[in-house]
Order: C-alpha cells, then sequence, then structure tokens
C-alpha cells in the first residue's frame, strides 16, 4: 500500500520541550503548534549535528543505512514511544519526521488530526502545487483523493474502518505530510513529516512516493 507522498519529513528548527514540573521529562514531547517548525529547522543540519541534538532531547540512534549517496538514520526515545528519522543527501538532512507509537487507535487517529491541523496551520497562504490523500482498508483496497474536502467526507465517515490514511502538501519549496497507520505488518503509530524541495535527491522531486516508504524502508 501507498505511504505518505513525500519523503523524511524535513529536519527540525530546534525547539526545547522542557516542562516546567518539579520532576525532570527525560523524553520532552514536541507540541503540535511547533513540531513543523522544529523539523524544518533541521533541515540543512549534518547527521553529526542531528545526532547530537537528538542524544540532548533523550533519544537514541536505533538504526542506520547508506544507500549510494543517500543515508537514513531513526532516533527512538528510552520507552520506544517515539521515534525521529532523517534523509541525508549530500551532507544535508533533506527529509524527516516525527513519529508517535501508540497501540490505542483514538489515540492515533486523535494525534493524525492534529497533525493534519498543523500542517494547515504550517503552509498559511504558501501555494499548493498538489495536495494528496488516500484512506486504506488493507493491502487491495484503498482510495486516493486529491481534493481535501472529498477526502474529509469520506474520512468522517470511512476513519474508524480505516488501517492506514495519510495527506500531504506540496509546495515549491517543501512538502508536509500526515499519516496514521493501524496496520500489523507495519506498527501502529501517527507520524508528521517535512521534506526541503530544495536539499532533496533530483530523482526524489518527481517521484510520488510517501514518507514511510523514504524514511522507513526497513519495516
Amino acid at each position: 500500500m501507498k505511504r505518505l507522498t513525500v519523503i523524511l519529513l524535513a529536519m527540525f528548527g530546534l525547539v526545547l520541550f522542557n516542562s516546567c514540573k518539579d520532576d525532570k521529562d527525560d523524553n520532552p514531547q514536541p507540541t503540535a503548534t511547533n513540531i513543523l517548525n522544529e523539523l524544518k529547522g533541521y533541515a540543512g543540519q549534518s547527521a553529526d549535528q542531528i545526532a547530537s541534538i537528538m542524544q540532548s532531547k533523550g533519544f537514541r540512534l536505533s538504526e542506520s543505512e547508506v544507500e549510494f549517496e543517500i543515508a537514513f538514520y531513526t532516533f527512538i526515545n528510552s520507552d520506544s514511544t517515539k521515534q525521529y528519522d532523517f534523509m541525508e543527501y549530500e551532507s544535508k538532512i533533506c527529509m524527516l519526521s516525527y513519529e508517535i507509537i501508540n497501540n490505542t487507535r483514538n489515540t492515533l487517529i486523535s494525534t493524525f488530526e492534529k497533525n493534519s491541523q498543523n500542517a494547515i496551520s504550517f503552509i498559511g497562504n504558501t501555494p499548493l502545487i498538489s495536495y494528496e490523500a488516500e484512506i486504506g482498508f488493507d493491502e487491495f483496497d484503498s482510495q486516493e483523493y486529491d481534493n481535501r474536502s472529498l477526502f474529509l467526507a469520506d474520512y468522517n465517515i470511512k476513519k474508524n474502518n480505516a488501517i492506514y490514511i495519510s495527506e500531504y502538501w506540496m509546495t515549491a519549496n517543501y512538502i508536509v505530510g500526515s499519516e496514521f497507520n493501524y496496520e500489523e505488518e507495519d506498527g501502529h503509530y501517527s507520524l508528521i513529516g517535512y521534506g526541503d524541495m530544495n536539499l532533496m535527491p533530483p530523482f526524489f522531486k518527481s517521484n510520488n512516493k510517501s514518507i514511510f516508504e523514504m524514511l522507513n524502508k526497513k519495516r
């Protein structure tokens, strides 16, 4: 089944999320209002810079892979409930995503909806080149959309039976996406992603692959 229309959702602007509680949060979670700005801020940085930032946030490198001129990195928190994925090209992060891993369906659906609204707020009045969405029910049964009103009409009816839902927005300079997945094979998660169109490999710019497929190649 096709996954989100992009690649790693961009690297994140360094935003610290420290709690004001007396007890220190070892794995602070980005808020819905700033996660895309965080991801955007990471774009253009090197893998070494990102590794240092992830370590300071309580995330460890769990997986890395290099194919030709492209490198993929996954960082996960101590209880494996939050994850960052990065794609590096020509020593610069060009795509990335932030993922919530949870077995509670309603929590993941709610996170997906918040991520989509955050993407819309992030885009603002920026002109779109394309919009794509998908609702999947099994490996062979899915529906694709290029109009958000049509997507939402079906989404509100079918979301409780879907195992995969995604939305992507592409502009001249970046692509952002939101994804929900409840397939057993791929795991239970919701993610938000960012890709810098000016930093991506040339062949990716014309290739309608999803963030999941590009960033999470080994799942």
